[in-house]
């Protein structure tokens, strides 16, 4: 995908899949790690409820 990274994240019960830009300056998060993500309501988009 080049400088894209897609991520899915266990909240709670449920995943959820997002894409996020590459910085090269970061490591993409491991397997496991705790992660914090933020997004403006706007932008989420449910597929299935």
């Amino acid at each position: 995908m080049g400088s894209v990274i897609r991520l899915r994240v266990a909240l709670g019960k449920n995943i959820l899949s997002l894409d996020t830009f590459n910085d090269q300056r970061t490591a993409p998060p491991s397997r496991g790690e705790p992660v914090t993500i933020s997004s403006a309501s706007k932008d989420l988009l449910a597929l299935q409820i």
